[in-house]
């Protein structure tokens, strides 16, 4: 079982970017994809970051959505493949943004765990006490 649930995020990640790309060049305006992308895209966020790299896959996405803005405008001039390479990137943000939020909120819950932590820094836990005989310093 736990196999199978370990190919699921990787295989959902190369489906979403293959979708995307053959999508945005057979049928860029089919309505049901951004939504397929959607699903997707929570799926990778929910199985496909662990903890150890999530500030990079924030980071990573922070720095795709921001470029895809600049590259649109830029592909949108290319004649003849322009429109399709637009409508891939679009693709590309509609599966990139759920996971990003998935893993954002994660990330948020963690730190919000520690933020606890912080709040019991001036108060007092018991001290264990230690097994066996205690001695005294002469």
């Amino acid at each position: 079982m736990n196999i199978m649930l370990s190919k699921i995020g990787p295989n959902a990640y190369l489906v979403g970017v293959l979708v995307a790309v053959l999508a945005g060049i057979l049928t860029p305006g089919y309505a049901a994809v951004p939504f397929i992308l959607a699903a997707l895209g929570l799926i990778v966020g929910l199985l496909n970051v662990k903890d150890k790299y999530m500030k990079l896959f924030l980071i990573a996405v922070i720095a795709f959505l921001l470029s895809v803005q600049v590259l649109e405008v830029f592909v949108a001039k290319i004649p003849t493949i322009g429109f399709n390479l637009g409508v891939i990137l679009s693709y590309l943000v509609w599966f990139t943004a759920p996971a990003a939020a998935i893993v954002a909120l994660q990330a948020i819950h963690l730190s919000a765990g520690e933020a606890n932590e912080l709040f019991t820094v001036g108060v007092s836990k018991p001290k264990p006490k230690k097994a066996g005989k205690t001695r005294k310093k002469r």
